[in-house]
């Protein structure tokens, strides 16, 4: 009976096994990360013709249509991290993009903005720091929020306010400095 048993274990383990790589497979898709010969028709969407070979779009870029000859960069504000890519994702607000180039094109990847930045305008790709004034306590901010009352920050990209000194004050928000009594 345990010899049964121990047999039927081995041969669930092994279905297992076959399932998760059966599964691997097809959630990959088919042909993913492969050159492939250039069909009747050219390169289907992801893909674009490279000499006699269609070959996936890199990361930071896409092939939005069938039998294109070039992948296009993905815009200032888009990323894509996969090959083979149709099109670009929007990188969210609150995060920069990574891997691209100077210009904030073609970027590869997405990176939540480290405190004292932020990044609340889809038309950019990189986080700012927080101005003068103003703070960004924690990661991944949309805006930076103006210093209170009694407390200053006289340089940009800052995750605190300082409290006026002895001697000093803060009337309004958003100071740069304090004011001597």
């Amino acid at each position: 009976m345990s010899e049964s048993f121990g047999a039927r274990c081995r041969l669930m383990v092994l279905m297992a096994g076959l399932l998760a790589v059966v599964t691997a497979l097809l959630l990959a898709g088919p042909g993913a990360g492969e050159v492939r010969a250039e069909t009747v028709d050219g390169c289907l969407a992801g893909e674009y013709l490279d000499g006699d070979a269609c070959v996936p779009a890199p990361k930071g870029s896409f092939v939005a249509n069938d039998g294109a000859t070039a992948a296009e960069t993905c815009p200032v504000g888009r990323y894509q991290d996969a090959i083979g890519s149709t099109s670009c994702e929007r990188i969210p607000l609150g995060s920069g993009g990574t891997g691209g180039t100077t210009d904030g094109t073609g970027s590869t990847g997405i990176a939540q903005c480290a405190a004292g930045k932020f990044r609340g305008d889809e038309a950019t790709t990189s986080c700012a720091d927080a101005p003068a004034g103003s703070f960004v306590a924690g990661t991944g901010a949309e805006e930076a929020t103006l210093c209170p009352a009694g407390r200053f920050q006289k340089d940009a990209g800052k995750s605190s306010c300082e409290d006026a000194p002895a001697g000093s004050f803060v009337a309004g928000t958003g100071a740069e400095e304090a004011t001597l009594c």
